[in-house]
């Protein structure tokens, strides 16, 4: 009898001993009834025709490439293939590149609700009206309506009462705003465009929007300057005639207004210029002949007569000439020639006249923090609030300090006259490259909003970034007194920045600009955190951080678009390119207060204000906390690849006195075989000798005495 496995896991443990191992049998499984088979065997699936092989094609190009799907009924792309009399009739197949999806249908529904509110069905209403009677000749309502007449007369006028122009999106929250992506949120749009016919095809080389004043609430004026469109030979033959020069006013918040409304005049080119922050009636301007000017908007009225007393607009002629101010002093002219030269160790000067090349940057000193006008090296934290200060840079490799305070205190009795005063530059300092590398031209200037540290940013002639720290005084090693504290040479080419800017937003963030590409920087680190990549479609003129967004920068190009940079959505390459000209552009400039108003201007003499969409101008969630922590994932990531090089290099050092030692190893091996080889010569040499004598002495009984005659008789023969 056979145990099943179930008979023996049950059977007594004390019986286990007495177990024989027997032998199991398997068979297949067979049922008792046939059907049940038969319909197993009829639902397996069997193998009768040889598998069918497909092959789908798709062009590389398109790979990646948008598609929109339809809705389509399987039916509709049915191909019946009808049945051929002819047997040996072929049917040319038919290659369709299509993609099918199911969906559910779709269906259109609507309900609707009955909803009966409370109301009250009877209301009785009193008519009654409390009419106060005032009398004609009633003083205060009689000047109530003198001055509110004018303003209803121009708000009616000007289509003021209902805003036109706002744009009701503005009014919502970041959560309210449409998507990215639609029209409403990246759409960049042209708002208004001003030029001068005098100044038509010339180069705007500096735009800036009056800052706020007491006259100028909004701060609705911009200013441009034009230059000439010269080569080099062209310029020559310009320079040796008198030519006007302008800065051109604009009232940019009128709707109808397009023409100017101030120049200021002048008679050299004007490269740059700055309003001073605190006081916007003053002007200050640099030359191409390397002269500071300086202008006045209080000596003439004229660009506050736009708009009267409360916003009342005055009547102008319409062909009145256009108002202009002439400037107020030119600093001292220096000239090359007699320039003098420092001394070795002398890097700033006293009471220096000019610049010897064009004036490239102006930049004002910030009110919390002064230079000593006694002695350089100290530092004045003022409490006035006032701005009085400011430096220019130019190729000479000079930074000059100004101060627009001409009457000294001490002389405040006596009466000054502005028109005979010397204006010269309180110092003047050379920039020198640190460790004895030579001096360098200068390019670009900017200070910090609220700094209170005596130092400042510049770019070299040479696409060079360095920190000046003016109240540095000489070691003990070295008796030069280096102001250049740091400088920073990744980015060093053979031509200029083109603009320099310190982010709104960090205080060790700076932005510079180059012909193809832009870099930002960091004090703490010697090489750029981010670098982008080269522009290929053109050359970079202008560019600058925005002033509300901490992870926007613009860039202008002289093919006439603009690239928007926001690292937010990526930085590998521009989010948005806007085309505003056939011309290139020449100069990019934020309004500090109405940051959607972008002012760009071109080599046409043409000032276009471009509108900013929502969503480059307002800040999404806490984006400065997202940029910072992106700043410091770009340190990280700089720091590892030096790390990383610095191991490389250890390990290339290590490979290569590992190949010379196998070299030299080699060396040794060859000279021993080599020795070996000259011994065995020698002891093949020595063996040969003796088997000669042997032969001669022993075989052929030749004796050396007798061998001696025998060669003489030879060598006679």
């Amino acid at each position: 009898m056979k145990l099943s496995k179930r008979d023996e896991s049950s059977s007594d443990p004390s019986d286990e001993e007495n177990k024989v191992e027997r032998n199991r049998y398997w068979r297949f499984w067979q049922s008792q009834f046939e059907e049940t088979v038969k319909e197993i065997q009829l639902s397996m699936i069997k193998k009768n025709r040889p598998t069918i092989k497909m092959q789908f094609i798709k062009k590389r190009r398109e790979f990646g490439q948008p598609c929109k799907l339809n809705e389509t009924d399987a039916s509709e792309k049915m191909l019946e293939v009808k049945q051929q009399s002819d047997p040996f009739a072929h049917v040319r197949n038919k290659v369709i590149d299509i993609g099918l999806q199911g969906c559910n249908p779709i269906v259109n529904s609507s309900t609707q609700t009955i909803w009966n509110r409370r109301i009250n069905k009877a209301l009785t209403v009193d008519n009654e009206q409390t009419i106060v009677e005032i009398e004609d000749d009633n003083q205060e309502l009689l000047k109530f309506l003198d001055n509110v007449y004018p303003l209803m007369e121009e708000a009616l006028q000007s289509n003021e009462t209902i805003d036109i122009y706002q744009n009701d999106f503005e009014l919502f929250d970041a959560d309210d705003v449409a998507a990215e992506g639609t029209e409403l949120s990246n759409a960049i749009k042209e708002w208004k465009t001003f030029y001068y016919l005098q100044c038509k095809g010339k180069k705007i080389s500096c735009i800036q929007f009056q800052p706020n004043n007491q006259l100028n609430q909004k701060g609705k004026y911009i200013a441009a300057a034009f230059m000439e469109n010269l080569t080099f030979e062209e310029r020559v033959i310009y320079s040796m005639k008198s030519h006007k020069f302008m800065i051109v006013f604009w009232d940019y918040d009128d709707q109808h207004s397009i023409d100017p409304v101030l120049i200021l005049t002048s008679p050299l080119e004007i490269i740059t210029f700055q309003f001073n922050p605190k006081d916007p009636n003053i002007v200050i301007g640099g030359a191409a002949n390397g002269q500071i000017i300086m202008w006045d908007l209080k000596q003439s009225n004229s660009l506050y007569t736009v708009t009267g007393k409360k916003g009342q607009k005055a009547k102008q002629d319409s062909k009145s000439e256009i108002p202009e101010i002439n400037p107020l002093i030119l600093s001292q002219l220096q000239d090359p020639s007699s320039a003098q030269q420092l001394p070795n160790n002398e890097i700033v000067r006293k009471n220096v006249c000019s610049h010897k090349n064009p004036v490239l940057s102006i930049s004002w000193i910030p009110p919390t923090v002064e230079f000593d006008r006694k002695v350089f090296n100290n530092v004045v934290h003022p409490t006035h609030g006032d701005c009085y200060q400011f430096a220019s840079i130019s190729w000479d490799g000079q930074v000059c300090f100004w101060d627009t305070r001409f009457n000294d205190q001490k002389d405040s009795k006596k009466q000054f006259d502005i028109t005979s005063h010397q204006w010269k530059a309180n110092y003047g300092l050379q920039l020198v490259r640190p460790e004895g590398g030579g001096t360098m031209g200068g390019a670009q200037i900017a200070f910090r909003k609220g700094q209170r540290n005596p130092t400042f940013t510049g770019t070299s002639d040479e696409g060079e970034l360095f920190l000046v720290d003016w109240t540095v005084h000489p070691t003990e090693d070295s008796n030069r007194n280096d102001k250049v504290t740091k400088l920073w040479q990744n980015e060093r080419s053979y031509r200029p920045t083109v603009a320099l800017e310190n982010s709104p937003f960090y205080d060790d963030i700076i932005l510079t600009i180059h012909d193809f590409n832009f870099c930002i920087w960091k004090h703490d680190v010697d090489v750029p955190i981010f670098d982008s990549a080269i522009v290929k479609q053109g050359q970079i003129t202008c560019g600058a951080f925005s002033p509300s967004r901490p992870g926007v920068v613009i860039i202008g190009l002289n093919d006439g678009n603009i690239n928007v940079w926001d690292f937010l959505d990526q930085s590998h390459k521009a989010t948005l390119t806007y085309h505003v000209g056939a011309k290139p552009l020449s100069y990019i400039k934020f309004h500090e207060n109405q940051h959607h108003s972008l002012a760009v201007g071109d080599y046409d003499g043409t000032v276009h204000i471009l509108e900013l969409p929502y969503t480059l101008w307002k800040k999404i969630g806490e984006e400065e906390k997202t940029m910072n922590d992106f700043w410091n994932r770009e340190v990280l990531r700089v720091r590892y690849f030096k790390h990383r090089f610095e191991i490389r290099e250890e390990e290339f050092k290590k490979l290569k006195e590992k190949k010379d030692q196998e070299v030299a190893e080699e060396v040794t091996t060859t000279q021993k075989v080599d020795n070996q080889v000259d011994e065995d010569e020698e002891l093949e040499k020595e063996y040969q000798e003796q088997a000669l004598q042997y032969i001669n002495e022993v075989i052929k009984g030749v004796k050396p005495d007798q061998e001696a005659p025998q060669n003489s008789k030879a060598a006679k023969k």
